[in-house]
């Protein structure tokens, strides 16, 4: 799944886009940084939950930025479901 991440077109990054993928059913599963801002990840997480959507941690923003290939770290990003 990790991997899947460095694929531009099956993944949205960042809170907003994230959020926004979320309320459009379009989410197969989140990845948090455990070091995201306790607020963001509530929100998230809940609403991921709510979705029953899977929630993977990973171990901190600059990682989850290593992984999705942006030279900054990211709070948040999400795989997006495949189309057919």
């Amino acid at each position: 799944m990790l991997e899947e991440l460095r694929i531009k077109k099956r993944r949205v990054v960042g809170f907003k886009e994230t959020l926004k993928a979320l309320k459009r059913g379009e989410v197969e599963v989140i990845f948090v940084s455990k070091d995201c801002d306790k607020r963001l990840r509530e929100k998230i997480v809940d609403l991921a939950k709510e979705e029953g959507i899977r929630i993977e941690e990973v171990v901190s923003r600059k990682v989850l930025g290593e992984l999705v290939g942006i030279d900054v770290g990211a709070a948040v990003a999400a795989l997006i479901k495949k189309t057919k």
